[in-house]
Order: C-alpha cells, then structure tokens, then sequence
C-alpha cells in the first residue's frame, strides 16, 4: 500500500480517537496516561503524524465502549 494512502488511515483514525475522547469529556493528558503513552505520543496519534497500534487502538476502543472498526469511518468536516 503506498505511504500516502497509510498516511491518509492515520489522520482518520487520529482524527476519531480526538473526536470520541473529546465527546467521552477526556484531556489528553488522561487519555496518554490510561493507554500509557505520553501526552506527545498521543498528540502525534491524534495529528495522523504515528500510526497507533492495534493494542492501543484496542484499549481506547474498550474505554469508550466501541468496537475497533469504530475508528476506521470518515468524519465529515
């Protein structure tokens, strides 16, 4: 798959975990500290700058309650 395509899932996924912890009423200071990340790393997950794995993506799924293909929808903007 080529990068931009990779880079492109990346900022949607970052864009839904922004989304669902703002609606969840969580800073990202919280959110860094339960999945065990620091405040940047989950600046860059939430920017589409990393990719976040699977283990990650799975424990903010289970924090609010949604399965993992939650994070894989466009937003409108």
């Amino acid at each position: 798959m080529a990068r931009s395509r990779l880079d492109e899932i990346d900022r949607m996924i970052g864009a839904n975990i922004r989304q669902r912890r703002i609606l969840g009423g969580l800073t990202q200071a919280a959110l860094a500290g339960f999945i065990g990340v620091s405040l940047l790393q989950l600046q860059r997950y939430e920017d589409g700058a990393d990719g976040i794995s699977a283990r990650k993506l799975c424990m903010i799924a289970r924090l609010f309650g949604l399965p993992m293909d939650a994070f894989f929808v466009e937003l409108d903007t």
